[in-house]
């Protein structure tokens, strides 16, 4: 039995000086990076930046001063075929439901100034005139124009 127990004590003695073997050395490194290590010097990232943000600020007020259209030709076009087609059948549903025709736009809301009306008996008449584009829509007249402008406006098709 003292054998066992003799046996016991040298493991015992081998595993307590593993442990402050890993003790000592554990407690010989420090445990973090001093703060001195960890700093970064972000001056130059700053001078980056701040050639940047000047580079596009000259670019944004250079942009500025030039002349060029907010709206293309194109789609003021298409505006004022899609402001027509609008009208086209508000007025359409007001007569279909009235059975007459209005006498002016105001019961559609439309505060367009652009946008022209006229009744001549049973037929109507519908004019744009804004910037450089002058477009009318006599009751009768195809409406293919206009309709692929709602189209394209609101990204819903036509029956």
């Amino acid at each position: 039995m003292d054998e066992t127990n003799d046996h016991d004590k040298k493991i015992n003695e081998e595993a307590s000086g593993y442990v402050s073997e890993i003790l000592q050395q554990a407690g010989s490194k420090p445990t973090s990076t001093p703060l001195s290590e960890t700093k970064r010097n972000f001056v130059p990232l700053f001078i980056v930046l701040f050639f940047i943000s000047v580079a596009l600020t000259a670019w944004n007020l250079a942009g500025l001063a030039s002349d060029y259209d907010v709206v293309t030709p194109q789609e003021e076009l298409t505006y004022a075929r899609f402001l027509i087609f609008t009208a086209i059948q508000e007025v359409n549903f007001y007569r279909d439901s009235a059975g007459a025709l209005p006498t002016d736009l105001t019961f559609a809301d439309s505060e367009d100034e652009d946008l022209a009306y006229s009744v001549n008996g049973s037929a109507f008449w519908i004019g744009y005139s804004g910037g450089d584009i002058d477009l009318e829509y006599r009751d009768g007249d195809p409406l293919a124009p206009f309709a692929s402008a709602f189209e394209t406006v609101t990204g819903t098709t036509v029956r």
